[in-house]
């Protein structure tokens, strides 16, 4: 319950900070149905897969779309099968948003899930379907009996642009969220999240 209550939080959050991150004076209502609908539409399992069911889903060799948002050096070293890097940053992932399919689940992991669940709130803001992989890599992923059989260093690239259309003022609401992130990349605030060992404290505590 108390992990549900963190996941919610942060959301709320992300949802915060996209309406005040946008650059028009007044909202949209592009983007205020998009922030209601969101919450409106909230998954019983909040938009995250724990790390056990998504091991299994790779090593059963299921069709499955994943972005591994951790930095380029970490996915060289190793990553889950199939995966495609989209370092989190001001610009790969929101450039990338043309390419995304719109027909299939995304899943997406980073290192502790912060990152990943504030861009599968993005995603799912944007009209995708997308799911967090619970506790990310180093607290989760890593810590599943096996999870070395899912593992790879090939690196895989996205498409073409997709049929998927995202309206303009969705898009421009997503980019601006992650251009915000070079104004606090020197603050406590970088990276929109909170300390790992406070994050840590939480899973640990239950």
């Amino acid at each position: 319950m108390k992990k549900r209550r963190i996941l919610l939080s942060m959301a709320l959050v992300v949802m915060a900070l996209l309406v005040v991150s946008t650059s028009a004076f007044a909202v949209s209502d592009a983007v205020e149905d998009a922030v209601n609908g969101y919450f409106e539409n909230l998954p019983e399992d909040n938009g995250m897969i724990g790390e056990e069911a998504f091991v299994e889903k790779v090593k059963a060799g299921e069709d499955l779309f994943i972005l591994d948002i951790r930095q380029p050096d970490v996915y060289n070293e190793g990553h889950v099968k199939g995966a495609v890097n989209l370092p989190w940053g001001p610009e790969a992932i929101p450039a990338a948003l043309e390419k995304l399919p719109g027909d299939k689940t995304i899943y997406v992991y980073c290192y502790t899930a912060q990152t990943a669940n504030q861009t599968v709130a993005l995603l799912n803001f944007a009209g995708f379907e997308a799911k967090s992989v619970r506790f990310g890599w180093n607290l989760g992923i890593s810590r599943v009996e096996g999870y070395e059989e899912i593992v790879e260093t090939e690196a895989h690239q996205l498409g073409g642009v997709t049929d998927y259309k995202i309206k303009a003022e969705v898009k421009a609401a997503i980019e601006d969220y992650y251009a915000g992130l070079a104004d606090v990349s020197d603050t406590m605030y970088k990276n929109y999240k909170i300390a790992e060992d406070m994050l840590k404290m939480a899973v640990d505590s239950g």
